[in-house]
């Protein structure tokens, strides 16, 4: 049986990663609610998970495709996806969805 040890730094590298997604998330949050400066706007934006399965796909130099597909097994929903399940929510316009992506 090989077991897998993960020493100290890569377990406070793991940490600093979480607290600073955690920390975009809920600036994010905040930003969308209308209590910092974009006050009535929203916020599309894409956060890859980067788990060992994902980080391996990286390294081993595979494809956009190939990594897109490991990153949403894990939750990774692209810019163009929310965009237009905003639209079709009614949330924006077609017209400014497309600007946003330009």
């Amino acid at each position: 049986m090989i077991q897998s040890y993960t020493t100290e730094a890569q377990t406070k590298s793991k940490n600093a990663q979480k607290g600073l997604l955690l920390a975009l998330i809920n600036q994010v949050q905040l930003a969308i609610k209308g209590y910092g400066v974009y006050r009535g706007r929203f916020a599309i934006y894409e956060l890859m998970p980067l788990c060992d399965e994902v980080q391996q796909a990286i390294l081993q130099g595979n494809s956009v495709d190939e990594i897109r597909t490991k990153a949403e097994k894990y939750g990774f929903v692209s810019l163009q996806t929310q965009g237009f399940d905003n639209v079709t929510q009614g949330i924006t316009t077609l017209s400014e969805w497309i600007r946003a992506l330009a």
